[in-house]
């Protein structure tokens, strides 16, 4: 067994002593209480707060990669009318609506984080997300050119 020798008169006290033999001071030990300062907590909150807007400004894109995959793969398989109307509604719902109600967010969070530690991950998102303003008017003119 393991003795616990004490802080102050360096007395080895038995393993599971509260207080020592010789001086009586406490020989449990209790590991330091870390609380982070309040500036410590902000910028904690500003870096979540960047790297939200960068995964913000990802999820429009999915939307046009399924279009892009649907247009790259509709000429070699045959697939039914009924999953063309459902895809389409899908992504006209997504891509021309979601784009801008979820840009808008993504945007305002990344100028709010360009002021933390994870700067990069608020440019990137702020850049994603201007990019994603134009979706809708690059995805215009393939869907006229599909429904001709």
């Amino acid at each position: 067994m393991e003795s616990i020798i004490c802080s102050s008169c360096n007395v080895p006290n038995s393993h599971d002593a509260v207080y020592c033999v010789n001086c009586g001071n406490s020989v449990q030990y209790f590991p330091p209480v870390y609380l982070p300062s309040p500036s410590e907590r902000m910028a904690k909150a500003k870096n979540r707060i960047a790297i939200a807007s960068f995964v913000l400004s990802l999820i429009p894109l999915v939307p046009l990669l399924i279009f892009m995959l649907y247009l790259a793969v509709e000429s070699t398989w045959a697939i039914s009318f009924g999953w063309i109307l459902l895809l389409m509604v899908f992504l006209g719902f997504s891509i021309y609506l979601g784009t801008y109600i979820i840009s808008i967010p993504a945007l305002i969070l990344g100028i709010v984080g360009c002021i933390s530690d994870q700067k990069k991950f608020a440019i990137i998102g702020i850049f994603i997300s201007v990019f994603n303003f134009f979706i809708p008017f690059l995805v215009s003119p393939i869907n006229e050119l599909f429904l001709k």
